[in-house]
């Protein structure tokens, strides 16, 4: 299975620090997906869920505070989708504690979090790019 790729053609948000942090957030599901698929031990992989976790708790709450700095139309609409990412990997984490790395789960996470994050950014995160004014870093 292909992992997710970080396409700054479409995906750059304008704000170098968020598209840092978005490849990041890709490394990390790659790394999980990768995990689960070569059966590795379950604490490893709870590791790496963890990681994942506390990484897009930061993660949102900078491109959080990026959006109301430039005062971006999207603030409301990014939050509350960040609210249902929250939400969604919480339930497949508690599956994960459950029943531990199962093929089905590993397919389910692969597929639920990268059309999430893919289709967040393209749908949402890209709406920062005109907000920021030109030659201004962020």
């Amino acid at each position: 299975m292909a992992g997710l790729v970080f396409d700054a053609t479409t995906m750059s948000t304008g704000a170098d620090s968020v598209d840092a942090q978005h490849r990041k957030l890709f490394d990390l599901m790659n790394l999980l997906v990768a995990d689960m698929q070569a059966g590795r031990a379950r604490d490893a992989i709870g590791m790496v869920l963890d990681d994942l976790a506390e990484y897009a708790a930061t993660h949102f709450s900078h491109e959080e505070e990026c959006l109301a700095r430039f005062s971006c139309p999207a603030a409301a609409q990014n939050k509350a989708a960040h609210a249902a990412f929250v939400q969604t990997f919480t339930g497949l984490k508690a599956e994960f504690d459950r029943q531990g790395p199962t093929a089905t789960l590993a397919i389910r996470m692969q597929q639920e979090l990268s059309r999430w994050i893919t289709g967040h950014i393209l749908g949402v995160d890209v709406k920062l790019r005109p907000c920021i004014p030109a030659g201004t870093r962020a």
